[in-house]
């Protein structure tokens, strides 16, 4: 393990070797023991780090917090929202049957093709619109 790896993993890590990842666990550990000089400033400053995290507490909610919370958990959605809502689902309805629309045509206008004896040219009277040049 370099010096550079140690300090990097007591940054991210902290001071306590066991909440490093297990592989680096035991180079860490060996590091300390060889090069004690390089590694116990590391550690020293993850452990005031380490100290400052764990000690800090959150503040419990007050219970007038709690009430409002709960109060207006129970509201209905505004009426914008609801309007918001309708419309987009009546979009999704829209596009819904103007695919089927825009499907039934095709199918109509290809078996219409058919029907005249254009089975192999059926996709000319579609995609190019030439009807008007079979028809001569």
């Amino acid at each position: 393990m370099t010096p550079e790896r140690f300090h990097e993993l007591t940054e991210i890590y902290g001071a306590d070797t066991r909440r490093w990842p297990p592989p680096e666990q035991a180079a860490a550990v060996s590091f300390t023991k060889d090069y004690p000089d390089l590694a116990q400033p590391a550690l020293k400053a993850a452990a005031e780090l380490d100290s400052l995290l764990s000690g800090y507490q959150i503040a419990q909610p007050d219970a007038a917090l709690r009430e409002r919370i709960i109060a207006a958990s129970g509201k209905s959605r505004s009426g914008w929202m609801r309007a918001r809502l309708w419309w987009q689902g009546t979009g999704l309805a829209g596009i819904g049957l103007a695919g089927a629309v825009t499907g039934a045509l095709l199918i109509g206008v290809i078996h219409s093709a058919e029907t005249r004896g254009y089975e192999d040219q059926a996709y000319a009277v579609t995609a190019f619109n030439i009807s008007d040049e079979l028809d001569e």
